[in-house]
């Protein structure tokens, strides 16, 4: 019997491969585990509390927690779309079974339509382990059919764009890290181009953005308070039909990308004069300086500068993410007026993804690849080789081009608290060195990228959305909105937010207050970054089995 087209045998291969990793399944446990936390919180916060409500308090309860868990929903299977489909190809190529798909009866479109497949159903397992919270609000009575139906439409559609950005960026890149941080450009990008119409048909054309992008549709179902009989109460379906032939799209182009690179590349010759039709221009004094200079002081450094994966990124690339950067922190500013400190969070949540994706890149891809060992073999110091990379991630151009942006964000959402504005920038440049710090640790240890950067994740969720709960669970009623007992205090004190928290207020008392906590912040920081730099100078010779 003729195997259906949606199980194939590349897309049941790729299934089966990513039902087995261990990363699924903490993926998973993770998730739900954090699932669980929230709807516990919010049980024994809300509900526990007072319990005799009527059924509308009731309703208006499950509302709220419908809405906070719609956003958040979308975010992570967005994300882990991404992170399913950007290694596909990549993997492939470095095991050597790429070329060999392409000797199957199989089109390199099919393939790739396969693995697309195969990212939206790992994804697409998010969604099922988010059916308890739903299955909460439907019982509480403020969750219809019709909810559901635009609720697992929209995140099926995010799940699809990313599947395809992720598959797309890696039929191009040589590494994973590039393929992640290239898909989230794709993402981004995709999503601001409805924003385009502000420029062609004025203020009035958002108001179609819903009709095209998922995001746009669900901000207005779920805080544009939607009547029953608006039309925009319709958008999602325009809008999920339009993701779905956006990824089609896409992903029928990356079966051209994956022919193009299993093909062998060919000997570089030099064209002729008559080839280009002008003469060829010779490289000018400074560029060739700077092609041929080696530093003689630290050969090390200059070695690990001209090897990372984002030097190798292309002048347009490189532009496109700083451009792509400036106007969704601009549009995110004029839409809050720069005194939204959630706004700021979640905007400090997407700067620490780039900082654990540079620490994470530092040591696991050359332990991947077996070149460690070339590094290992010659005649420089343990504490040289965990310098020079420490510092390549740091002072890399990239890096500091992304470090600029951050403190122009940072400067953008604090305006109006004065001194304060220090204190902004010092705990989200204080978090973005942990993290980095972090990611370097865990690649280290890892035998993998993907495993240093799942570890860090989950590390960090725990710090940001695990320790908050637990907190909020565990203060007594005594201590709401007064002092927390020290064990508490400590803990809080890891929040980013909590530290920031007093200076919405701009009061001065409450300014002294969020100073306290940022000594307190600084000083548990700076001590986690200080052990995390002895660790990897302690370890690094047992790990690397170095004598």
């Amino acid at each position: 019997m003729k195997r259906p087209e949606l199980l194939d045998a590349v897309t049941l291969k790729e299934v089966f491969g990513i039902s087995r990793r261990g990363q699924t399944y903490f993926g998973r446990v993770v998730y739900v585990g954090l699932i669980g936390l929230i709807m516990y919180q919010f049980w024994s916060s809300i509900i526990t509390s007072t319990p005799f409500l009527s059924p509308s308090v009731y309703a208006r309860l499950g509302r709220e927690l419908f809405s906070q868990f719609v956003p958040l929903q979308m975010f992570m299977v967005s994300l882990a779309s991404i992170g399913a489909s950007a290694d596909r190809v990549i993997r492939e190529e470095r095991a050597g079974t790429l070329g060999l798909l392409l000797l199957t009866p199989l089109t390199a479109k099919k393939i790739a339509h396969s693995k697309w497949k195969a990212a939206m159903a790992q994804s697409g397992s998010l969604i099922l382990c988010g059916i308890p919270v739903v299955a909460v609000c439907v019982y509480l009575g403020s969750v219809g059919p019709w909810d559901l139906l635009w609720c697992f439409s929209l995140t099926g559609a995010m799940a699809m764009l990313g599947a395809a950005a992720g598959l797309r960026a890696s039929a191009i890149c040589a590494s994973v890290p590039r393929a992640l941080v290239l898909a989230l450009l794709y993402v981004l990008g995709y999503a601001l181009l409805p924003l385009t119409l502000l420029f062609i048909a004025g203020v009035g054309a958002i108001y179609a953005a819903p009709f095209l992008h998922p995001v746009y549709s669900a901000w207005w179902l779920v805080f544009g308070k939607v009547t029953s009989d608006s039309i925009w109460n319709y958008a999602w379906i325009p809008s999920t039909i339009m993701s779905y032939l956006a990824a089609r799209y896409v992903v029928s182009g990356v079966g051209t990308l994956i022919e193009r690179r299993v093909k062998s590349p060919r000997a570089p010759t030099l064209p002729s004069d008559t080839d280009l039709g002008t003469t060829v221009r010779p490289l000018s004094r400074k560029k060739e300086r700077l092609t041929r200079e080696v530093w003689e002081g630290d050969p090390l450094l200059w070695k690990e500068f001209l090897t990372r994966a984002g030097s190798r990124w292309s002048s347009e690339v490189k532009s496109m993410f700083l451009v792509y950067s400036l106007i969704f922190i601009a549009l995110c500013w004029l839409f809050t007026r720069g005194s939204s400190l959630g706004t700021f969070a979640f905007l400090g949540a997407l700067f620490c993804f780039l900082a654990l994706v540079n620490g994470a890149s530092l040591f696991a891809p050359e332990k991947e690849g077996r070149k460690i060992e070339m590094l290992l073999s010659s005649p420089i110091s343990s504490f040289a080789i965990v310098r020079s990379k420490l510092l390549a991630g740091v002072a890399s151009p990239e890096s500091l081009r992304i470090l600029v942006l951050a403190l122009v964000t940072a400067a953008g959402f604090s305006w109006w608290s004065g001194p304060g504005v220090f204190l902004y920038i010092g705990v989200l440049f204080l978090f973005l060195l942990f993290v980095f710090m972090l990611s370097a640790a865990a690649s280290l240890h890892a035998d993998t990228l993907q495993g240093a950067a799942l570890a860090t994740a989950g590390i960090l969720c725990c710090i940001l959305l695990v320790l908050p709960i637990v907190v909020a669970i565990l203060t007594p009623p005594s201590a709401i909105g007064g002092t927390l007992p020290p064990a508490l205090y400590l803990l809080s004190t890891l929040n980013p937010v909590w530290v920031l928290e007093p200076l919405e207020t701009a009061h001065g008392l409450e300014a002294g207050k969020a100073f306290g906590r940022f000594l307190m912040f600084s000083a548990v920081y700076l001590g986690a970054v200080s052990g995390l730099a002895g660790l990897m100078l302690w370890r690094f010779d047992r790990i690397m089995g170095r004598t």
